[in-house]
């Protein structure tokens, strides 16, 4: 008996150490939220880009919750905003690289369609149409 009486307790103890927790977020992201947007924009050029830096960012926070919240408040901000520019960069290279990926891939394309109609035009003039379409 008193072992579930123990567990009890420690179930009401562990809700509210997460009920604790879920109101230091809230609070945290209602304060740098704006600022931490502001940094991200900076950096992506694009709201729903920096939107999603501040997003990822508050789930690092989350997941690292005992480590940060033992950060003194003055240092808090700077440290959000590192993160969130720190995201926002990856973030930024991440995009970068897969337009790259794409400009390659539509390029090989193209090629591949001029080599394409190369080998089915029959005279010149049809060939010089088929480029200037494909260019």
């Amino acid at each position: 008996m008193l072992s579930l009486a123990h567990s009890r307790r420690r179930s009401e103890d562990e809700t509210q150490t997460q009920l604790q927790m879920r109101s230091t977020l809230e609070q945290w992201y209602d304060q740098y939220k704006q600022q931490m947007y502001y940094a991200a924009h900076q950096i992506l050029q694009n709201e729903a880009d920096a939107e999603d830096a501040v997003e990822e960012a508050f789930y690092r926070i989350s997941q690292n919750f005992s480590e940060i919240a033992a950060i003194p408040d003055e240092k808090r901000a700077a440290y959000f905003l590192v993160l969130v520019r720190n995201t926002a960069i990856t973030m930024y290279h991440t995009n970068r690289r897969r337009a790259a990926q794409a400009d390659q891939l539509r390029q090989e394309r193209r090629i591949s369609m001029i080599n394409t109609d190369v080998f089915e035009a029959s005279d010149q003039k049809q060939l010089t149409v088929k480029i200037s379409r494909t260019l």
